[in-house]
């Protein structure tokens, strides 16, 4: 049993590795597009379809034995050294967040919350949600051998299929189904869920599960090993056997009696939305059948085959899926291949030929001669040559043309020839030119039974009845007729006559060439190109048109349709300019041509056009088809059945790196401080035309606008501010449809320390004390300076009081002691003795102001009073025997300016009448710092003062009623007690708010500290 096991596994490994994604995923789908209908183009060939392969050198992983479309869009690829996604563009090979890489795998199937099961060939089951892994083995009762398939059946049970049986998950533990179930066989090769819910096992027998049952129902149809196993669209299960390949069943489980069969060994099956069952081969690369139009199959009719002679990466190929676009996947021994259906319909040429002039038959068919090639037919996509009846068509043809009444008119290098009645008729020979081989350029009819012909020495002439006749020297490149007797010749001048006479030259200098190329007819005008420039002539002038962004130019053929749709054959591709834009841009002599679609070699194109010859390049079918010739090819394309992709692409944002080092995207994506540099990559899953997929981002909290750019799938930015973000990006798919929903990532940039609030404060604080310590440092600068002078001031004051006192007080003292010592010895009765002493009287009266002026000159303010007042009592105590003392009570504090002015005022005055008239022997000055108020106060022992000299004090004498102005002033109380014979005492009180200064802030004496210290150091 073992050694049989493990054949089947081998088997599976070089056999059977190749499983497509379940039928049943896209069935409605399918169902709904596959039969075509009565009006739609045939299924093309499959050599019609858009092929591109990826090999390792081109980034796939080589060997794809699994295929898959997730929900999301991405393409996954099964390898036996990993698994990869895929997104059109690129190949990554995806690792969960265990770390280990998913090996082997054989099958997936989506589940409906977004997550992923997996099968793998070695044995195994993986259940697999974002980059989050859970992994089923033995231990949690998953099957070891291959799991050949999984299916989430339609009441959400998943069921996994292997050579040791049918296993179903059951909590978070996989149960081997068995009799309970329905199921008596020991193996399953396949399963199928098919459009009706209905859950099939392939056994030694088909088992069928209908909707809503528990149990499994034995249709007793046999079977051998099923490699593949899908539903057509008319319900027929077909099944992919060993050399077998056929419809097994009928939808309601009973056995299909009829005898449509393949011997093919087939790994894989799809039937896609034209209804074509597609197969890949084990060595023979891809078979596809036709369905007729009830979706049955025809009969012993294979439709086509690719392999690798074609293009096919290789030619064993495995699994095969239709993504949800209709695109058709292919897995093989070398690769991955992608085959699409163009807007552009390749056609069937022989391989080489070239130059391609065209002209419908009348029937559906296209006639084509070329400069390599004789002419050719192409009717039902069969290729035929036409064989002349009278001369061998050897010669280029280089011009076709059908006129009004059917006929094909051929031009070649040997003469005209006529195709008529499934004939090949030469009509004439070229008229001759000495020492050349003449060419036709062009033909059009006269709408008389013969025909304008353009050659390229000879000029413009005219065959009718077997007869040529001269037009015109001038060579046109091409001409144009219509019923009417209107015949417009191209060259480097547009020539328009009317039944045969010149009427008018129409200069071209519009069009900015020398020579152009090509005429196009429109409803009532004519378009004309040339190899830059294109426009259209109206029958009088000819306009140029320009187009957005200049793209079309290098004019090769114009098509204008009956309906008023204007195609156009240039270098870059093929343009169609809706009817609507072609009647906006002729009634606008200034309007761009802004709406337009384009088609290249993405969607078919062969090549490019041919400039100047074979013409026409571009012809229209009676069925509205369009032809249109390139240098390396035909194709056709049926504006009525335009492909058009109305899939909005699925957005994914797939990593993000920050001074290119990857990080996590699972949550919001934290940038650290100090970070740079940031990248976002992105990418939309429409796998059709991955090229043409166009990208808009936003980063929510910087960008204004959203940022164009193209194909690029990644964002870039630098030196973010710190704060909180959100990236969007939308996309829209290759036919323009936007997902405006997008997908978005919150981003939460980190601030260094020198971008957080408190560095800020702290800085603003650091600039405040700056700007603090620059002050202070200023005005203790501009106070030094001003000291300076007062010093200079007050020195030089010192000086003069000096000399004052020394020299004129002195003298004057002295002079008055010599006066008074006259005076004495005169009688007192005499009137001298009188008029002496009154002078005497003036005089001590002047030495008295004259010290006052002594003492104000001498003395200057200082930082604390009691020193300024000892400063007085110096000046003051000069002559004299008066003791003087200071008595300080509480911790000195600084006065304001004003104040200390005037206390120090009422005591100087004070202090002076004490020196000058008490006759005492002590004078003292108390000073008290109180906590509301400073006192000062002023007294004497000397002999006092009488009430009434108290109350008005001495004539002409303002020293009392002075010291009460300025107590009043500062709001202080000045109190004066006094009596004859016991001194006197002047007491001041000025209020605290009044007397002291502000105290100095903490922060004010904390910088004079930081500048003392600065100086210093």
């Amino acid at each position: 049993m073992g050694g049989e096991t493990g054949g089947f596994r081998c088997r599976c490994l070089a056999r059977w590795a190749c499983r497509a994604l379940s039928a049943t995923l896209l069935a409605g789908l399918i169902w709904s597009a596959s039969v075509p209908a009565a009006d739609a183009p045939a299924p093309r060939d499959i050599s019609q379809w858009h092929h591109t392969a990826w090999t390792f050198a081109g980034g796939a992983p080589g060997q794809v034995s699994m295929l898959h479309q997730s929900s999301d869009g991405f393409l996954w690829l099964g390898a036996a050294q990993s698994l990869y996604r895929f997104d059109g563009v690129k190949f990554e090979r995806f690792v969960p967040d265990d770390g280990q890489p998913i090996t082997f795998s054989f099958e997936i199937t989506d589940t409906p919350d977004g997550g992923m099961w997996i099968g793998l060939a070695a044995g195994g089951i993986v259940y697999l949600h974002g980059r989050h892994v859970v992994r089923y083995g033995p231990e949690q009762g998953a099957p070891l051998a291959t799991v050949q398939q999984i299916v989430v059946g339609s009441d959400g049970r998943v069921w996994a299929a292997s050579p040791r049986g049918l296993y179903f998950l059951q909590g978070q533990r996989w149960e081997k189904a068995g009799p309970a179930q329905g199921f008596p066989g020991s193996s399953a090769s396949r399963l199928l869920l098919d459009r009706s819910g209905a859950l099939w096992v392939a056994a030694k027998t088909l088992l069928r599960m209908p909707r809503g049952a528990t149990s499994f129902v034995d249709t007793g149809i046999k079977v051998a090993f099923v490699y593949d196993m899908v539903q057509a669209p008319d319900g027929l299960i077909w099944a992919g056997q060993p050399n077998r390949v056929g419809p097994v069943a009928m939808a309601d489980g009973t056995a299909y009696t009829g005898d449509v069969h393949y011997a093919w060994d087939s790994a894989g099956m799809v039937f896609d939305r034209d209804g074509t069952l597609w197969l890949s081969t084990l060595g023979n690369g891809l078979k596809r059948l036709r369905l007729d139009a009830h979706g049955s199959v025809m009969p012993d009719v294979v439709m086509d085959t690719y392999t690798a002679s074609q293009g096919l990466s290789a030619d064993y190929a495995w699994p095969i899926l239709q993504d949800r676009e209709g695109n058709v996947w292919v897995g093989t021994s070398a690769g991955l291949d992608r085959f699409r259906q163009g807007a552009l319909l390749p056609q069937p040429f022989p391989t080489g030929s070239h130059d391609f002039a065209l002209a419908t038959d009348g029937k559906g068919g296209i006639i084509a001669g070329t400069t390599n090639h004789p002419p050719m037919l192409l009717a039902d996509g069969q290729v035929t040559t036409l064989l002349p009846e009278n001369a061998k068509p050897d010669a280029p043809v280089r011009a076709a043309y059908r006129d009004e009444r059917g006929r094909v008119w051929l031009g070649s290098d040997a003469g005209l020839w006529i195709w008529e009645g499934g004939h090949l008729t030469q009509v004439a020979a070229l008229p001759p030119v000495v020492g050349k081989s003449e060419q036709v350029q062009a033909i059009t009819s006269d709408y008389d039974g013969g025909v304008w012909v353009a050659l390229l020495y000879q000029g413009l002439w005219h065959w009718r009845d077997d007869q040529w006749t001269h037009l015109s020297d001038k060579a046109p490149t091409a001409i144009l007729s219509s019923p009417d007797g209107t015949l417009l010749a191209l060259s480097h001048v547009l020539q328009h006559y009317e039944k045969g006479v010149l009427v008018r030259s129409v200069d071209l200098s519009a069009l900015q060439v020398v020579q152009t190329t090509v005429l196009g007819a429109g409803n009532g005008h004519t378009w004309v190109g040339s190899a830059m420039y294109w426009g259209v002539y109206d029958g009088k002038a000819v306009r140029r048109i320009r187009s957005k962004g200049d793209q079309i130019w290098g004019i090769g053929a114009f098509m204008e349709t009956p309906q008023g749709d204007l195609w156009i054959d240039a270098v870059p591709g093929i343009f169609h300019v809706p009817t609507a834009e072609v009647k906006r841009v002729l009634a606008q002599p200034d309007a761009v041509l802004n709406d337009f679609v384009s088609y290249d070699y993405l969607d078919g194109l062969p090549g490019r056009p041919s400039m100047i010859r074979p013409i026409p390049g571009a012809v229209r079918a009676d069925d509205g088809t369009l032809w249109f010739s390139t240098s390396n090819g035909v194709a056709s394309i049926d504006p009525a059945h335009l492909p058009h992709n109305t899939l909005p692409p699925p957005i994914s944002i797939t990593a993000a790196r920050i001074d290119n080092t990857n990080v996590d995207i699972d949550h919001t994506l934290s940038v650290p401080p100090g970070a740079t540099n940031l990248e976002v990559h992105y990418t939309a899953l429409s796998l059709t035309i991955p090229e043409r997929v166009a990208f808009q981002y936003r980063l929510e909290g910087w960008d204004k606008d959203w940022q164009d750019v193209g194909n690029r799938r990644t964002a870039y930015y630098s030196d973010l501010s710190p704060g909180q973000y959100r990236f969007v990006v939308r996309a829209s798919n290759n036919d323009g449809v936007w997902n405006n929903d997008g997908a978005s990532l919150g981003i939460a940039v980190q601030p260094a320390f020198y971008q957080t609030w408190w560095f800020r404060l702290l800085c603003i604080v650091a600039v405040v004390l700056l700007l603090g310590l620059a002050l202070r440092a200023r005005l203790l600068y501009m106070e030094r300076s001003v000291r300076e002078r007062l010093e200079v001031q007050h020195a030089e004051r010192d000086r003069i009081a000096r000399e004052i006192h020394d020299t004129l007080l002195q003298g004057v003292q002295g002079l008055a002691l010599r006066i008074q010592s006259v005076a004495n010895q005169i009688p007192r009765e005499q009137q001298a003795r009188h008029a002496l002493e009154g002078e005497l009287d003036r005089v001590d009266m002047v030495v008295s102001e004259a010290r006052k002026r002594v003492l104000d000159l001498r003395t200057h303010t200082t930082e604390h009073l009691q020193e300024a007042l000892a400063q007085v009592a110096g000046i003051l105590a000069v002559n004299s025997t008066m003791d003087f003392r200071v008595l300080v009570e509480g911790r000195p504090r600084a006065l304001r300016s004003g104040v200390h002015t005037e206390v120090l005022s009422i005591a100087k005055e004070a202090m002076f009448n004490a020196f000058l008239h008490s006759k005492g022997s002590l004078l003292e000055v108390e000073i008290a710092y109180l906590g509301n108020a400073l006192r000062l106060c002023v007294r004497d022992n000397g002999v006092g003062m009488t009430e009434q000299l108290l109350q008005s004090g001495r004539p002409n004498h303002w020293g009392l009623g002075g010291m009460r102005e300025r107590a009043e002033e500062i709001s202080a109380k000045i109190h004066i007690w006094s009596r004859e014979g016991e001194g006197c005492e002047i007491e001041l009180t000025v209020p605290g708010s009044v007397a002291f200064a502000a105290r100095e802030q903490l922060w004010r004496r904390w910088l004079a500290r930081i500048h003392v210290s600065t100086m210093g150091a």
